[in-house]
């Protein structure tokens, strides 16, 4: 059992490594001066020369490769440039809104496909045929197309969430209770 966990945690680092190490070819491999890329399209005094004294771009290509080799080991992704907030946090302050949303959908996904099963468990072939292809055309729904399509039903259309944030004042009422805000704007 040992030796599973260490053969385990041998390959996630292996894995994390080379990923860090993909990322820094990536952007080395793009055209351009890295300063700009990472600045992208903000434009204040200084701010090109502050990126390249943060991530060392004066120094050989294998100095710049350690040090951003171990600032990500550390945790240290630098600082945001729109947020002027270290990337950490705002990455950290997005995470118990992800794990949410990926619970909710998981424990949706489950309970509709076994509403699914049951309708469809001892029932005749056309039933079952009809659960297949739509299930097929969902599998095979690019999940970026759904999530427009969803956004635009549920968000837009039918009012009962809000387009972005989970948190908000004026939606929380809707959120509650989505049916009595159909028809009003939240």
């Amino acid at each position: 059992m040992w030796s599973r966990i260490i053969s385990r945690l041998f390959t996630s680092l292996v894995v994390a490594w080379a990923s860090v190490t993909a990322t820094f070819l990536a952007l080395h491999a793009l055209p351009g001066r890295i300063q700009d890329i990472l600045a992208g399209d903000l434009e204040y005094p200084g701010l090109r020369e502050a990126i390249a004294a943060e991530w060392g771009l004066n120094r050989t290509l294998p100095e710049q490769y350690l040090d951003f080799l171990f600032r990500t080991f550390r945790g240290d992704f630098g600082t945001s440039y729109v947020l002027r907030q270290p990337v950490i946090e705002v990455v950290g302050s997005q995470l118990l809104p992800t794990v949410e949303l990926a619970l909710t959908a998981g424990v949706l996904a489950v309970v509709i496909a076994g509403g699914i099963a049951l309708l469809t468990a001892g029932r005749g072939s056309f039933s079952r045929e009809i659960a297949s292809v739509v299930e097929l055309v969902f599998a095979s729904t690019p999940v970026f197309w759904l999530g427009i399509l969803l956004l635009m039903a549920f968000s837009f259309n039918l009012r009962w969430f809000p387009v972005s944030g989970a948190r908000g004042g004026s939606r929380s009422s809707c959120r509650r209770s989505p049916w009595r805000c159909r028809r009003r704007v939240c």
